[in-house]
């Protein structure tokens, strides 16, 4: 009887998690050959910042989170985003991370972004202005 009520209950505990997670976009993201996520979102340019070749430095999630809270859309607004998943190495030497950034009215952008780092990045990704972090 105490199992079936463990199970039950760990039953109850993992459903509630489903319901609050965030669930990925099937048309946004799907799996390559390599493994990679394949994104139908807009890529920024090879070598730009944000981009897989360069991607934001920051210091774990909440560095990233605050570096994409203080971006602005060309309205002013800040864009809204979400995580997507990981990408596997960074070439400065961590995991990078992909987070969908959204403008209303506008295309989607793929943002890598690299957490192992004390590093707070003060350039905003190319189609972005940012407020300077001096500045929160």
């Amino acid at each position: 009887m105490l199992r079936i009520m463990a199970a039950a209950s760990l039953t109850i505990a993992l459903a509630g998690c489903g319901a609050t997670s965030p669930s990925i976009d099937s048309t946004a993201l799907a799996t390559a050959p390599d493994n990679k996520p394949a994104i139908a979102q807009l890529e920024l340019a090879a070598g730009s910042l944000g981009s897989e070749q360069n991607p934001v430095r920051a210091r774990m999630p909440q560095g990233q989170r605050a570096y994409l809270d203080r971006l602005r859309c060309a309205s002013g607004d800040a864009p809204g985003y979400r995580r997507i998943g990981s990408g596997g190495r960074s070439p400065h030497g961590g995991i990078v991370d992909m987070y969908s950034v959204t403008c209303e009215g506008s295309s989607t952008v793929v943002i890598w972004m690299d957490m192992y780092h004390e590093h707070v990045e003060e350039e905003p990704v190319d189609g972005f202005t940012i407020i300077p972090s001096s500045s929160v």
